[in-house]
């Protein structure tokens, strides 16, 4: 389910994305922040289909919930707008026309570093909101984590 989600989110950001950062006539935005305003549309998305459908955790209130979703996203966006940028420079290096290559018009550099992007983001992801966001949180967490190592 959790893929499922994930892949409606990503679809969402993957759109976004490419409207914010190939389409400059509509807006002009520097990749990195147009990559950021993409991965908030799909956390928004995510967070709503995952808390309805997906984890069952109450003991947390959905605000609660949602606040450390946000927390874990936030650095899920950081990292993919990282990895997304470092991609870039090494497909630009590789010098690959993926729009020839796999005969789909539109198929840019950029894309193609923010899909990369998104699929190793979606690791940590499902980590951080399965034993985070979803469940006990981070301050539970880590409490029981220092409690564990005081005895």
């Amino acid at each position: 389910m959790f893929l499922l989600f994930g892949g409606s989110a990503a679809l969402v950001s993957l759109v976004t994305g490419k409207l914010l950062y190939d389409y400059q006539q509509l807006v002009k935005l520097p990749y990195q922040l147009a990559i950021f305003l993409a991965a908030v549309a799909g956390m928004f998305v995510s967070f709503a289909m995952n808390y309805a459908f997906n984890y069952k955790f109450n003991g947390r209130s959905i605000w609660g919930q949602f606040l450390t979703f946000a927390w874990m996203s936030l650095i899920g966006m950081g990292l993919s707008a990282i990895l997304a940028e470092i991609a870039l420079i090494i497909l630009e290096w590789i010098n690959i026309d993926f729009s020839s290559l796999l005969r789909i018009k539109g198929i840019t550099n950029k894309f193609v570093a923010h899909i990369i992007s998104i699929a190793i983001v979606t690791i940590y992801s499902y980590a951080a909101h399965t034993y985070f966001s979803f469940n006990v949180g981070i301050r539970s967490r880590v409490q029981s984590w220092l409690c564990s190592r005081a005895t």
